[in-house]
């Protein structure tokens, strides 16, 4: 990822303001692209894990980032398989399809703020 910094001299003089940046809202929207996709991913049965992904803000902050995750037990075994059973992944390809968006989102995010700060 590329990120072209104009008036860079302006920037480094405000590098607590470009260091403080609040992630919160381009992080949360970026979780929920990542659950959407593999709530629409995850195998049904019983429609338990499926209805179990979520996310949350790293230290109960969206701040720095997010974590998309399952609390069920047996996600591990459908997104790795067993000896006994297939893989039905379904977190990282979620990840995997969503990857460049978030990238870009991120990116402009960024951008979008370092140009308000460098003026």
């Amino acid at each position: 990822m590329v990120i072209k910094v104009l008036n860079l001299a302006k920037c480094l003089g405000k590098i607590e303001q470009i260091a403080l940046l609040d992630l919160t809202e381009v992080m949360k929207r970026s979780a929920e692209k990542i659950v959407t996709s593999a709530k629409e991913k995850a195998p049904v049965d019983t429609g338990a894990l499926q209805a179990s992904i979520t996310h949350k803000g790293l230290d109960g902050s969206y701040r720095q980032g997010a974590i998309v995750f399952t609390p069920t037990e047996y996600a591990l075994y459908q997104e790795f398989g067993t000896v006994k059973m297939k893989a039905q992944p379904f977190m990282r390809p979620a990840f995997e399809e969503n990857k460049t968006l978030i990238e870009n989102d991120i990116k402009n995010f960024v951008s979008n703020r370092l140009r308000i700060i460098a003026k």
